[in-house]
């Protein structure tokens, strides 16, 4: 009652109501105490208040309804406002329905792809996965599982995964996988399992921990790694035991292993050169024409090489080795490296040496045996000729001989006498150096007058009728030689000269100082040496097969090159068939006085050819 009596439109009602009543019972009498009892007056009055009730009450409706009206139109637009409100909150609610939806949608797909995702991933894992609860229950497995123990999708469902442990290794796993003391770490382990077919084979087991105290199991088939491990094992001690080099590079020769054998071989450590190219360490030459290149494209094309080659130790001195290169590859035929066993046969080669050096030496006796048996008999049997026909005439006619004929007789028997004594004491003096009782002696000596001395012995002789010329470069004065040894050079080489060169021709010698060296030439213009006779040019007894039936021992110029060393020089040759040969001498000088006004552009030819000399074949 007090909550209807609260309302504004009651209030006003009754209290109108009110005032209404006590003006109608009082009105009339307040006018009629005021005014008396007048009936105009009460007329007028009662029509004045009549209209004063009607515009009152009017005014009062008015009032009343205005605010009644204001406050419903108030209470509309409020309504309004919250309809509209309402109408914006249901389409939020309804687009956010539909996001929601959508989301909904979105995540129902997202885990079924990663439910797909992770089937896929569980099938086709070449690890087998096995999930199992606290108990050690199986719950799932994958394809590879029941791939390794060879068994059904739900074989294995509901039995306790201990069953598939081998029973050798079945406690030691049980206290591995406590699901109460498995972390979320994984473990790892190798045990081995059993399929119900009975067989064994070597696994790897990863554990992890799953939700709910269960485990996640991953196991994978080992065997053949295993198998591989004990034959890269054998293998390892095969390298470390064998004798030979083992080694093994990859494709761009960088050293991988090296065995001890390796490092015994050549020197080096493995520390020293695991990295490194194997051609800077061993620094290979092949024995045949065949080189590196070639080598490495028979390795490429036929999967392998074998050949004998020279390598270096780490000091430096040759290794012999018989190589045999091999490409290894991986399982699906793809080329990793190349192995490479060198066995060592430097002590064999050694022996090959030595034996191939006797074979020469006896080779070389024997064709030195030939040439002095031909030599010989030349050079001896026509001297004896002579002297048994000059005796036997003396023997036979001696009476009938004039004084003049018989001293023209023994002439002729000493004249070969002496030619059959020069021969052997060419062939001592040639047996004395090579055996190296023939001392250099050296001696201030004037090399120029030397030359000249010995030329104009030769230009004074009757028998020889050349033209001799001799020129020198600079002021020469002492110079510390061995002057026998140097009277033998030039005397068999101007010998040699006179002999195979005809008499108009002229024969020179040129002496010269360059780089604190002689440089002696012997130039003629005679019939040459051929190009074949060249490498036997400074061998005993040796004649080059143009001479014809020109006389000689073929000592000469072995007995020059012999005295030429002996002082420390080279001995050279140039020579041309029918236009000459020059020979050319250069000995180093311990003490030299020279004056050299100029040094003309010939002196550097000859010097190169001095400097090249002691590798090249000399004189005839």
């Amino acid at each position: 009652m007090r909550s209807y009596l609260n309302r504004f439109e009651v209030r006003v009602t009754f209290g109108y109501a009110i005032v209404a009543i006590l003006w109608i019972i009082f009105s009339d009498k307040l006018v009629a105490f005021l005014f008396g009892s007048s009936t105009q007056l009460l007329t007028t009055f009662s029509i004045f208040k009549g209209i004063a009730f009607v515009v009152v009450t009017a005014g009062g409706l008015f009032v009343v309804l205005y605010f009644e009206l204001h406050k419903r139109r108030t209470l509309e637009r409020a309504l309004e406002q919250d309809i509209d409100e309402r109408k914006i909150a249901e389409i939020a609610l309804g687009k956010a329905q539909g996001v929601l939806e959508q989301k909904v949608i979105e995540r129902t797909a997202e885990l079924k792809s990663a439910k797909d995702r992770a089937e896929a991933i569980l099938n086709n894992s070449f690890d087998g996965i096995v999930l199992v609860n606290s108990d050690l229950k199986v719950e799932q497995t994958n394809a590879a599982f029941n791939r390794f123990l060879a068994c059904q999708d739900d074989e294995y469902f509901g039995k306790s995964v201990l069953d598939l442990i081998d029973e050798e290794d079945r406690g030691r796993v049980q206290l591995l996988i406590n699901p109460h003391t498995v972390t979320h770490s994984n473990k790892s382990f190798e045990a081995q399992l059993r399929r119900q077919d009975g067989t064994v084979f070597q696994a790897e087991f990863g554990i992890g921990a799953v939700q709910n105290n269960g485990l996640v199991i991953t196991i994978r088939d080992i065997s053949e790694r295993k198998a591989r491990e004990r034959q890269l094992r054998f293998y390892a001690s095969l390298q470390e035991n064998v004798n030979d080099a083992v080694i093994a590079t990859d494709l761009e020769h960088r050293i991988q292993t090296w065995n001890p054998a390796a490092e015994r071989m050549y020197g080096w450590r493995a520390d020293d050169v695991i990295g490194k190219r194997s051609e800077e360490v061993l620094q290979t030459q092949f024995l045949s024409s065949e080189s590196y290149d070639h080598a490495m494209r028979k390795l490429q094309e036929q999967g392998y090489w074998t050949d004998e080659a020279i390598q270096r130790h780490k000091d430096g001195k040759t290794v012999y080795i018989l190589g045999s290169l091999v490409c290894f590859k991986d399982e699906n035929g793809k080329r990793l490296g190349i192995v490479t066993v060198n066995h060592d046969i430097t002590e064999r080669k050694k022996a090959e040496q030595a034996l191939q050096l006797a074979l020469e030496k006896e080779r070389e006796l024997s064709e030195l045996k030939s040439r002095f048996v031909s030599m010989a008999s030349h050079e001896f049997r026509t001297p004896l000729a002579t002297i048994l026909a000059a005796a036997e005439t003396l023997s036979a006619y001696r009476q009938k001989m004039t004084d003049e004929q018989i001293t023209m007789r023994f002439t002729k028997i000493k004249e070969q006498v002496a030619r059959l004594r020069d021969v052997m004491d060419d062939v001592l003096l040639l047996a004395r150096m090579q055996a190296q009782r023939v001392e250099f002696q050296p001696d201030d000596i004037d090399l120029v007058a030397l030359c000249k001395s010995v030329v104009d012995d030769f230009q004074s002789r009757s028998d020889v009728h050349h033209q001799f010329s001799f020129t020198q470069e600079g002021t020469m004065r002492n110079v510390r030689l061995d002057k026998k040894l140097m009277r033998q050079i030039l005397d068999n080489l101007i010998s040699n000269a006179i002999k195979y060169s005809a008499p108009d021709k002229p024969i020179a010698v040129h002496l010269d100082y360059a780089w604190n060296a002689v440089l002696l030439k012997i130039s003629d213009q005679g019939i040459g040496i051929p190009d074949e006779d060249r490498k036997h040019l400074f061998e005993a007894f040796h004649r080059a097969n143009n001479v014809g039936s020109i006389s000689g021992t073929g000592l000469g110029l072995v007995i020059a090159k012999e005295a030429v060393e002996l002082q420390g020089g080279t001995i050279a040759v140039e020579s041309q068939i029918d236009v000459g040969t020059t020979f050319t001498i250069r000995i180093p000088l311990a003490t030299l006085q020279a004056e050299k006004h100029e040094q003309p552009a010939v002196l550097t030819n000859a010097t190169a050819t001095a400097t090249n000399s002691s590798s090249e074949p000399a004189l005839q």
